[in-house]
């Protein structure tokens, strides 16, 4: 055989092997916790990044379906898991030879993912600094915001926004309780120095018959409330920023593609949400006086329903 075989041989071989590398897809298995609108937003994002041979499962929010789950999925040896709520976060936890990412999980740390080195992820919780922006986005003469919150709760979140606010030009104006009963006094201390109420997810404020009187006394006020679910809009807040299910999914899906890439999952931090979507309620924002940017109206979610389109 002459040299110049010897040569073209090996050649051909790598270039078999390249076409080969090329053309394999990943084997992907997509764990969702149930069926629901939102986790069906993130798997599509998901997937519009995603190039692989993918196969969902569904939990059908059952924690004890996690078993089978686990097994099919150890059987089937996926290279990668994508896991779309806390459910199927945990299942994907327990298979620890297989690299996950996951989303839509509202406090990680609780069901110790972060400390496991085969996962990475995209926090379900907004930043506070895109939230504030968004609440500068659509009043921009917003100033002085204020918070009512038990510092044992929420107070993390707290100080969180404070270092955002500093930087949006905006002063956050606390009145920390810890109980219903301090609510009222608080708000009669805010009242007049504050341009708007901001609502967090605290403990203390998940009363229906709570937001009813801070949403009556809010608009006897003149204050708008920014809140922190679409159902709060339905019911008579101004406003609230939402995560944006299908951009977590995108976020998601890069962290995937990382690791597919060959990056250890332990090295890729949990990433924050860098898209959000928002609800607005006209016929409060028309009460309040508020003239709402038509660039806002197009990409929000309306309420009442009947006033207009929305995202």
């Amino acid at each position: 055989m002459s040299r110049s075989r010897w040569i073209v041989i090996p050649i051909l071989i790598l270039l078999v092997a390249q076409i080969v590398r090329s053309e394999h897809k990943p084997r992907i298995a997509i764990i969702r916790s149930r069926d629901i609108t939102p986790f069906n937003r993130a798997v599509e994002g998901f997937k519009s990044v995603v190039n692989g041979e993918i196969h969902e499962y569904d939990m059908s929010g059952e924690l004890r379906n996690s078993g089978y789950i686990r097994e099919i999925i150890q059987a089937r040896g996926y290279d990668l898991i994508f896991a779309v709520g806390t459910p199927a976060a945990i299942t994907a936890s327990q298979i620890e030879r297989i690299p996950s990412v996951y989303c839509m999980v509202i406090n990680p740390d609780r069901f110790g993912l972060q400390h496991k080195r085969h996962m990475t992820g995209v926090s379900a919780r907004l930043p506070a600094q895109l939230t504030l922006a968004k609440f500068k986005e659509v009043i921009p003469n917003l100033r002085r915001i204020g918070v009512i919150y038990n510092p044992d709760k929420t107070g993390y979140l707290v100080d969180e926004a404070k270092t955002a606010a500093d930087k949006l030009h905006l002063r956050l104006v606390e009145r920390p309780v810890e109980a219903r009963r301090d609510i009222a006094s608080s708000l009669r201390e805010l009242w007049g120095r504050i341009d708007a109420l901001w609502l967090l997810p605290d403990p203390v404020l998940l009363w229906e018959d709570t937001f009813r009187y801070m949403a009556a006394e809010a608009a006897a006020r003149g204050v708008p409330i920014f809140a922190f679910s679409r159902s709060m809009v339905k019911s008579g807040a101004f406003a609230a920023v939402l995560p944006d299910y299908r951009g977590m999914g995108i976020q998601a899906g890069w962290l995937a593609r990382k690791v597919l890439q060959g990056y250890s999952s332990s090295k890729l931090r949990l990433v924050q949400p860098i898209s959000c979507r928002m609800a607005l309620n006209v016929k409060i924002a028309k009460l309040l006086g508020i003239d709402l940017p038509k660039n806002i109206i197009e990409n929000a979610e309306i309420f009442p329903k009947s006033e207009g389109g929305g995202g």
